[in-house]
């Protein structure tokens, strides 16, 4: 019996996992080519243009009327010419910044790893609840920040979409 139950565990969690493989498999990516870099993102995700700093912003589909905080990603790109700035000082004063607008307990984890920083926060923003995930390059002294941000209970609706944006970002 325990067999039988082991099994029927196993293949319900397999069935689910294949059933989250064919949503990955549906999602359309739009490729955005510039001189410096390349980068996908959804094509049924909103591109906003009313942002003037950001190289890209995207938005999630609103999940119903009521809903008011679209899950986003963005991409901006900060100029350090000149200003003798590496990863690692660039990953505090990152830090420093998030904590002052934030708050101290707001990082929940942070790493730089193969010439990347990633820094996963989260803490109240203009009365909500937000969560975001960063990623920094630095590269011919400019820094390249690309952000996911959701409400904190729906970080994970679209993480596997805003992964699939960090993985395709490439420096040129």
């Amino acid at each position: 019996m325990k067999q039988f139950i082991l099994f029927v565990f196993l293949f319900a969690f397999i069935s689910c996992s294949q059933e989250k493989e064919k949503e990955k498999e549906k999602v359309k990516m739009i490729l955005l080519e510039k001189a410096d870099y390349s980068i996908s993102y959804p094509a049924d995700w909103e591109v906003k243009t009313d942002e003037p700093r950001a190289e890209i912003f995207v938005c999630a589909p609103l999940d119903s009327q009521e809903d008011t905080f679209a899950d986003n990603f963005n991409m901006m790109k900060q100029n350090l010419l000149g200003k003798s700035i590496d990863m690692q000082l660039y990953d505090s004063i990152s830090k420093s910044q998030i904590l002052n607008a934030i708050g101290k307990n707001a990082i929940i984890d942070s790493k730089i790893e193969d010439g990347c920083a990633t820094i996963l926060f989260k803490g109240p923003l203009d009365g909500r609840n937000l969560k975001w995930k960063q990623l920094y390059y630095i590269k011919n002294e400019t820094a390249y920040i690309l952000t996911y941000t959701a409400e904190e209970i729906y970080f994970d609706k679209y993480s596997d979409i805003a992964e699939s944006i960090f993985k395709s970002f490439k420096l040129k």
